[in-house]
């Protein structure tokens, strides 16, 4: 089965003009500066030569015209990652250009700043095409960047067959005998009678083809069943990585197999299992399949939502929303991935920013109903009052001297009882039998009120069914709320007594209350 190229998810970002996320830049320049792509010295804004604007916006014509000029056909973009007009048709999968190019003399092995040269771009495209003719015209298997070599490359974006296959007859291919050979094709061809023979007499089940791919992910890749079962049966090593780290699993989940990511995982297969070069875990592979009931499948199997690639330090969930599968997405947030957390582009991004930026609403919905279910969690429980401010337009006074009272908030109801100078109080002389003096300095020492509550736009609406003030049952006080981890601030700026009535202090003064949750 040879799966189909297609564009890898964390390159669709139309709506972040500078984000360089992946391999390559997008394709992104104006109208305006195609206008001035006939001046053979121009470069763009982004500092692009005239020759990549006509390349980007496959102006044929003129393509034509200004290969005609030796200085543009290995001059590089002075921005960016500074790719030659090769680099960029061969991304694009325009064969035409690539010829003429090469014709005029374009350098095949000249690399960018990542040190990616055309063929890496190709690859990193799934250009079948492109890539076979640049190895006809010698470009170097072998060049090695940062993503690796253009094989590591088809292999990391997920690319097989086509692409992969064209990798089988360069440098990078370790001799294989003729045996074997035919046993790789008669495993992608789905015929089991010479893979049973070969186990029967001894073979290794855990050999690997030219490439380095394990026969059981041969199995998986071509999406064969018995295959697969065979090779389990017979002890294959369900986590035995590929070149760039990938398992049978993650395969499985790619080719958007359910029954062979069930039976993988029977046999053991490691959810979480990945190479530490890429990090390329089943869990981002199954978002290439957009099928949630295999990221289900393998949440429940245990499968980590925290891990991060390497190249883009992105979670599956990052790949997810940039795919736009936002099941997979709302299933990982269950299972509790963090969609505020930083990545992408030196950890510029986070899940949330993607939703944002690609006006996905009923994502950014169910996010916010998560961030108002976290915070109401947060939020509930025991915090001692640590320190009182009372805010004037002229002054603040502080009073922090004793940790006096608590502020309590269950699910919709509250009680709060705080010393609102912080002090120590007298006690009563005779603690059964005080005076009425005392009981009246003892009642002004103290405040409390107890009823129910809601939080609305990050403020706490109390309303008192038991009130220190007789006749404020009923009433309003209303808290803007400022929650980081363990403390919270309070800040009471309005009140309105049960008849619509506000207190003197009303727009006068503020109470700030900074609190320090309890433990449970």
């Amino acid at each position: 089965m040879i799966l189909a190229t297609h564009q890898h998810p964390l390159r669709m970002f139309p709506f972040f003009k500078t984000l360089i996320i992946c391999l390559f830049t997008g394709l992104l320049c104006s109208s305006a500066a195609l206008a001035q792509a006939t001046d053979s010295s121009h470069f763009d804004d982004k500092g692009r030569t005239s020759l990549i604007i006509a390349i980007t916006h496959k102006e044929s014509a003129l393509i034509e015209e200004l290969v005609k000029d030796a200085n543009l056909v290995n001059l590089k973009e002075k921005n960016g990652l500074q790719g030659t007009p090769l680099m960029f048709a061969s991304s694009m999968g325009d064969l035409a250009t690539c010829r003429m190019l090469i014709m005029r003399g374009a350098r095949v092995n000249a690399i960018d700043i990542n040190g990616d040269h055309a063929l890496n771009w190709a690859a990193y495209s799934g250009r079948a095409c492109v890539v076979r003719y640049l190895l006809e015209s010698g470009a170097d298997a072998r060049v090695t960047s940062k993503h690796g070599t253009a094989a590591d490359v088809a292999y990391r974006l997920w690319h097989h067959d086509s692409v992969t296959h064209l990798f089988k007859n360069t440098s990078l291919a370790q001799p294989k005998s003729k045996k074997l050979k035919k046993l790789f094709a008669t495993i992608e061809e789905g015929k089991p009678c010479l893979l049973a023979k070969y186990l029967k007499a001894g073979g290794d089940v855990d050999e690997t083809d030219e490439l380095g791919t394990p026969l059981l992910q041969l199995a998986v890749i071509s999406g064969h069943f018995e295959l697969v079962k065979l090779l389990l049966r017979n002890g294959a090593d369900p986590d035995q990585f590929n070149r760039v780290g990938q398992t049978a699993l993650a395969w499985a989940a790619r080719s958007g197999r359910a029954d062979l990511v069930d039976i993988l995982l029977l046999h053991n297969a490691e959810p979480n299992r990945t190479g530490a070069k890429y990090k390329l875990t089943p869990l981002i592979a199954a978002v290439y399949s957009q099928n949630p009931e295999i990221t289900r499948q393998l949440l429940n199997a245990g499968a980590s939502v925290a891990t991060r690639d390497v190249v883009n330090n992105a979670t599956a969930l990052h790949y997810a929303l940039s795919a736009r599968d936002t099941a997979s997405a709302m299933l990982m947030i269950e299972a509790g991935a963090d969609y505020h957390e930083k990545a992408l582009l030196h950890d510029q991004y986070s899940a949330y920013d993607l939703a944002e930026g690609y006006q996905l609403a009923g994502m950014l919905n169910f996010m916010k109903a998560k961030d108002l279910e976290k915070q109401n969690e947060q939020f509930q429980g025991a915090w001692k009052v640590h320190q009182i401010e009372y805010l004037l337009s002229d002054t603040t006074y502080t009073f922090n001297e004793r940790d006096y009272g608590r502020f309590v908030f269950s699910k919709g109801h509250f009680a709060l009882m705080y010393n609102p100078q912080m002090q120590a109080r007298t006690p009563f002389q005779n603690l059964s039998a005080p005076t009425q003096q005392e009981i009246k300095y003892a009642f002004a020492t103290i405040a409390f009120n107890s009823g129910r509550y809601h939080v609305q736009d990050q403020r706490v609406i109390t309303v008192p069914d038991l009130a220190k003030v007789p006749g404020f049952e009923g009433g309003e006080q209303q808290y803007a709320m400022e929650l980081t981890g363990n403390q919270m601030t309070l800040v009471l700026d309005d009140e309105t007594y049960p008849n619509g009535k506000k207190p003197e202090w009303y727009d006068k003064m503020k109470v700030r209350f900074i609190l320090k949750k309890e433990k449970d």
